[in-house]
């Protein structure tokens, strides 16, 4: 019985990481459950008893990826200098895996219902520590004091969203969209301090951005 469980185990790993670089490589919109399992030369059947349907395969790509990113952002923090260090490092990061992608690449994420409960309470579960985050940023220097940092947080998370699904950008590679909208409202809360060190990352990432 085990066995038997590891196995399954096993499989929907397989699933989740062949299903992972589909989405990434050719969109949400065009994979599909039949295309999953051409990729693994598994059986469409494997495929639906492991994952319902793909809003279910979708969804434990979507937490796999959740988890990598939590997992880089400690790694990162316990590394960098200062709080904003850290955050530009995964900004960084993130502008590698996906920053030349469209936002019309996730076309379709958002009709699914268990995606934006996850998305949802994701957001809830990271907001204090998000809040704490940057509080730290100001006992360091590089953010200014007397910010409301939750305004901030859920400023930029709706920012994000908008950015994202708004037909207006969907012709702009993301990396663009980050600097052009997030990282003008991080740099916003900075100290002179914090501002020097957009700066500098601004001057390393611009080019070839557009």
């Amino acid at each position: 019985m085990e066995q038997l469980k590891e196995n399954r185990e096993q499989m929907r790993r397989r699933v989740i990481e062949a299903a992972s670089k589909a989405f990434l490589e050719k969109g949400v919109k065009a994979v599909t459950m039949d295309h999953v399992a051409r990729e693994l030369k598994m059986s469409k059947r494997t495929i639906y008893q492991l994952f319902k349907d793909k809003e279910a395969l979708l969804l434990a790509c979507y937490e796999k990826q959740r988890k990598q990113d939590q997992t880089m952002m400690e790694r990162m923090v316990a590394n960098a200098e200062n709080v904003l260090d850290a955050l530009l490092q995964i900004f960084a990061y993130r502008m590698r895996t996906v920053g030349a992608l469209r936002p019309s690449h996730f076309e379709g994420m958002s009709k699914y219902d268990s995606i934006s409960a996850f998305r949802r309470t994701s957001f809830e579960q990271e907001r204090q520590s998000a809040i704490a985050f940057m509080a730290e940023g100001v006992k360091q220097g590089v953010f200014r004091e007397g910010v409301d940092f939750d305004l901030v947080y859920v400023m930029i998370d709706k920012l994000i969203a908008w950015v994202m699904t708004s037909e207006h950008f969907a012709n702009n590679r993301i990396d663009y969209l980050f600097i052009n909208s997030t990282l003008v409202v991080v740099r916003g809360i900075c100290t002179d301090k914090g501002i020097a060190i957009i700066d500098r990352f601004l001057e390393q990432h611009r080019q070839g951005i557009a």
